[in-house]
């Protein structure tokens, strides 16, 4: 069977099912400005939220951890199951290589209250009935002289005792607390003790194929696109673009070459929320936003002539009309970027030869009133 992961058992019909792209969400203009932007539910897509909101549930509430590459989507499959538990509320600790076990004590004496129970003193959730403690970044700790971490440590005996020992030598129960990690397997940062890993579930997920990509940003680029291009079919023929571009970038460019050469769909999400800043008025405007953005959000990182080149190959393969020297520049023209709008200042073409002399005389100016 191909991909067995996609298959889950349907109690309705007692039978096998496998599970299907649902990208029929509709996906509001506002919602990708105000970075409110939906779960995209692919078919791995649902079947991770499914295990991981099966752990969620309150009769079968278990600590687990999320491995996987950065930019592979974990923190948004936790943020959309975290908010389909409605139980439960959200402690969040982001680890660095100087966290430590002080920070998840802060964090649990900050969101829970200590009662009097028949075993002892305990905390328990303030707000609600359950509180899940989201630790990101599980594996960042940097472990001291003698190999041990103590925030990993302090984890350890939290999930095997239930509890630790205050400063007073008093023993604190805890319950009605789950604990939730994510963290990505890299052999450059600390890796977990496997006697830690050993109490957690673990669900292990990669980057989303080239299907999936193609799925999930034909649907962000819908309400972008819809009003200059029309037909979804030509919409989700400029995403295929964009990911192709995308994978031949992956492919070609290496952390092996740099070690910033790290490109992740988090870069294909920044250049589809950068296209929102461009007048789309028709194809052409369209096709020279996207090229243009894709300069910024790649070209831009290369770290040699002779890659810049390759990726100039790249981009004339992928879109045949960027072969031509571009002649224009977009550029903002205001200073303030309103609230809650995390896209940016609209951009306004300019040929290259106007703009140069637009910042020759803005120099000019500025050297005048502080000579």
């Amino acid at each position: 069977m191909e991909n067995p992961d996609l298959v889950y058992y349907d109690g309705r019909s007692d039978s096998l099912m496998r599970y299907q792209d649902d990208v029929g969400m509709g996906v509001k203009l506002d919602d990708l400005k105000r970075d409110t932007k939906p779960f995209i539910l692919t078919a791995s897509a649902q079947s991770n939220r499914d295990t991981v909101l099966s752990w969620l549930s309150n009769s079968n509430r278990h600590p687990f951890v999320v491995v996987g590459p950065d930019g592979c989507g974990k923190e948004e499959l936790l943020k959309h199951c975290f908010c389909e538990d409605s139980q439960s509320q959200l402690a969040i600790v982001h680890c660095t290589a100087q966290t430590q076990a002080s920070a998840i004590l802060q964090c649990l004496l900050q969101h829970c209250v200590q009662t009097s129970s028949a075993s002892g003193r305990v905390l328990r959730p303030k707000d609600r009935p359950q509180l899940i403690l989201y630790l990101k970044g599980l594996n960042l700790p940097a472990p001291d002289k003698y190999g041990t971490s103590e925030m990993l440590a302090f984890l350890h005996q939290l999930l095997t005792y239930q509890g630790y020992y205050d400063e007073h030598l008093d023993w604190i129960g805890l319950e009605c607390i789950q604990i939730v990690a994510s963290m990505a397997p890299s052999s450059t940062q600390s890796s977990v003790p496997p006697r830690l890993m050993s109490q957690m579930r673990m669900l292990t997920i990669d980057y989303p194929t080239e299907q999936n990509l193609n799925a999930i940003y034909s649907t962000y680029l819908m309400p972008i696109m819809e009003s200059s291009l029309g037909s979804s079919t030509r919409i989700e023929a400029m995403a295929s673009v964009m990911v192709r571009l995308y994978e031949e970038v992956r492919s070609h460019f290496r952390p092996a070459d740099r070690g910033h050469y790290i490109f992740t769909p988090r870069d294909l999400t920044k250049w589809t929320l950068g296209i929102l800043r461009y007048e789309l008025t028709d194809e052409s405007k369209v096709i020279d936003a996207i090229v243009f953005e894709s300069k910024r959000i790649f070209r831009d990182r290369l770290a040699t002539e002779e890659h810049v080149l390759k990726f100039d190959e790249l981009l004339a393969y992928v879109i045949p009309t960027a072969r031509k020297e571009a002649d224009t520049v977009f550029v903002s023209n205001g200073t303030l970027v309103p609230p809650h709008n995390v896209v940016g200042l609209q951009l306004v073409p300019y040929v290259k030869k106007d703009y140069r002399s637009i910042l020759q005389k803005a120099v000019n100016r500025y050297g005048m009133k502080n000579m």
